[in-house]
């Protein structure tokens, strides 16, 4: 389960031209977003953009920037869109007019990894990949393969303090968007279209994956996949393995991802996936 705090606070404070050193402003809302995406992805705690006022305008239009920048999904990296917007702690912005037609938007931000963890993070993605040698198997064994790695290695950490991907990958253990999250990259690094989903299950926030297959979307949840044990014998259950809805029935979405939108364009196969599982 995770509580996720993404926040903004747009504070207006009118200041003189004078107090901020004068440089080249952005003309284009997708410029700005991108920059902000960037510097979130670099792991940067603070940083400013400055637009001139009819971006701002735009910007402010919409002004959940970490959705915004979340939609940019460059094919040669997982570690944006769903990623990005799953290691975002908090943020907030703050923006002032310099002048009469230029801003300057100060960004500040927590995250659930430094710049360095990603980095080793993107080393153990790499040595997954290259162990697993899936390079040339089918959509449905590449998803298989990924799905039982990550909870043969990983146990759902029970005191609630690992998060991340890295954590899983570092520690061996971490809650459901730890999992998600991992899930997210291989599957992605994999050549699989994913999406990680948020909403409750069991009355609990909880987080888990959709995928790709053969055309259809599938719901995909490796953290209950995991069960715990009495015993504690590490065990893989493929009961919540590429089903549809109804055998999913236990997992509420959040509203973000229930919109006609989203439902019409991750649109879930009418029957579960089946086949021999062992």
């Amino acid at each position: 389960m995770i509580r996720k705090a993404f926040t903004l606070s747009i504070i207006l404070l009118y200041i003189g031209t004078g107090l901020v050193r004068q440089v080249d402003s952005l003309h284009d809302r997708e410029d700005a977003i991108r920059y902000v995406r960037d510097n979130l992805m670099a792991r940067k705690n603070e940083f400013t953009i400055i637009v001139d006022k009819d971006t701002l305008k735009q910007l402010l239009e919409d002004d959940d920037f970490l959705n915004a920048a979340a939609l940019i999904d460059d094919k040669f990296t997982s570690a944006d869109a769903d990623y990005l917007k799953a290691t975002v702690i908090s943020w907030t912005a703050r923006w002032s007019m310099l002048g009469s037609n230029r801003a300057r938007l100060h960004f500040m931000a927590d995250y659930r990894t430094t710049a360095e963890q990603e980095l080793l993070l993107d080393g153990y993605l790499a040595d997954v990949l290259a162990s697993l040698d899936i390079g040339d198997a089918s959509d449905f064994d590449k998803i298989k393969a990924i799905h039982d790695y990550i909870i043969n290695v990983a146990a759902y950490d029970q005191s609630l303090t690992r998060y991340s991907a890295y954590d899983l990958f570092a520690e061996n253990s971490a809650v459901c968007l730890g999992y998600a999250a991992a899930a997210y990259r291989l599957f992605t690094d994999a050549g699989i279209e994913c999406r990680i989903i948020a909403g409750t299950a069991g009355e609990e926030e909880h987080v888990w994956n959709i995928v790709k297959l053969e055309g259809k979307w599938y719901n995909i949840d490796l953290t209950w996949d995991d069960p715990l044990t009495g015993s504690g014998e590490a065990i893989i259950s493929y009961d919540f393995f590429l089903k549809n809805a109804e055998d999913f029935s236990c997992h509420t979405r959040a509203a973000e991802y229930s919109t006609e939108e989203f439902l019409k364009s991750h649109r879930l196969t009418e029957t579960s996936y089946v086949t021999a599982l062992n």
